[in-house]
């Protein structure tokens, strides 16, 4: 199945995704995963890499951690709620003796279990990040290049499973990428995201210095002109949410400034929906970093510019704030009303979004009533 999606006709590449995909879902065990990696690793050798994106975006579907020790579990569970008949005195007493050793057994039998699927678990990370870094590392920039989203997406998902070891490495490796003239903005993104995940989880202790990859960021959010596809909106939005919101307390004042500034620019140059969730990203940036709130006063504003001073620089007032507060949609107004002092504006028709997700709104279709 394997060598099937790898063939020059699309049709029968994404019958054969589909059938891996279906493999990595229903695979409660693990062994049918490990033996698909090992085959896609194979496969991808013989060819040079010269593989579907499909193939490698079939890798999301992979279960791994809790997912692997759950079922077993579950099962036990199940088992467990069988209706109870009416027993005689002696025959509830064996029934207890009998599910004392049967418990015991079971015992032994999960925790046999556990260790098999942690030894599947290791075995399949390592084949997915083999994969991977054999991508990344090509000297052949075309295959990598057209691999590249898909590996990245990859990388972003698994990477809180590699070792510490490894990621000083694999750090090394995204910088090379985005500095890379050919990068495209939503590879850029990925390589950022991926970076803050690291420093996120176990990467918090190595010493690397993400301001490189602010400055990549801050980039993209100021070259983005409003007629981007959503799922490089929806990326933008992750790698703001992990960088300045997740890893708020590490966040300057100033750096979280040119983020609602660039958020706020980006907002007026967006398209309706677009917009509206850029707002409601910029609300959850606003609540995350109270200095911000500097910029909501009036005394402020008016002693941070002086005559002739630069208002559009990133440093100064958010004027863009105002000129959002008379923006044409009213979902767009009800959000900087909110946001500058106003919580009743998101009421009636738009209280749904005062706790939205700016991604979840962005990929739900029936927001799109809001768009009218």
């Amino acid at each position: 199945m394997v060598h099937i999606s790898t063939c020059p006709f699309p049709a029968l590449v994404e019958i054969s995704v589909s059938t891996i995909q279906r493999i990595f879902k229903q695979d409660r065990q693990g062994d049918a995963t490990v033996d698909t990696m090992a085959s896609v690793s194979k496969v991808a050798k013989t060819k040079g890499h010269k593989i579907s994106p499909l193939l490698l975006e079939a890798f999301m579907d992979v279960k791994v951690s809790k997912d692997l020790l759950k079922s077993l579990a579950d099962e036990k569970e199940k088992a467990a709620k069988l209706d109870r008949k009416l027993l005689s005195y002696k025959e509830r007493k064996h029934k207890k003796e009998v599910a004392k050793v049967e418990k015991e057994l079971q015992n032994n039998q999960l925790e046999e279990n556990k260790k098999l699927k942690g030894r599947l678990h290791s075995q399949i990370i390592q084949s997915v990040f083999a994969i991977y870094f054999r991508i990344l590392r090509r000297e052949d920039d075309k295959v990598r290049m057209r691999l590249l989203p898909s590996v990245l997406k990859g990388v972003a998902r698994f990477v809180h499973f590699i070792g510490v070891e490894y990621m000083d490495d694999l750090v090394k490796t995204l910088n090379g990428i985005v500095e890379n003239e050919d990068c495209k903005p939503l590879e850029k993104l990925l390589c950022v995201r991926t970076v803050f995940a690291i420093l996120s989880g176990d990467g918090s202790s190595l010493n690397i210095d993400p301001f490189k990859f602010y400055e990549h960021l801050f980039k993209v959010l100021h070259s983005l002109d409003g007629t981007e596809n959503r799922a490089l909106y929806i990326e933008l939005f992750h790698c703001v949410q992990k960088g300045f919101i997740e890893r708020r307390k590490l966040i300057s004042a100033d750096r979280a400034a040119r983020c609602a500034k660039g958020l706020a620019n980006l907002a007026l140059r967006s398209a309706t929906k677009e917009g509206v969730a850029v707002s409601l990203l910029l609300k959850a940036v606003f609540i995350a970093h109270p200095s911000l709130d500097r910029y909501l006063d009036a005394e402020f504003v008016s002693s941070t510019v002086a005559p002739g001073g630069d208002m559009g620089s990133a440093s100064g007032p958010l004027w863009e704030l105002h000129q959002l507060r008379k923006h044409h949609h009213p979902a767009n107004r009800a959000i900087i009303d909110a946001l500058l002092g106003n919580p009743k504006s998101l009421t009636g028709t738009f209280s749904k979004l005062l706790h939205c997700d700016p991604v979840e709104y962005l990929a739900d279709a029936s927001t799109d009533i809001f768009d009218a």
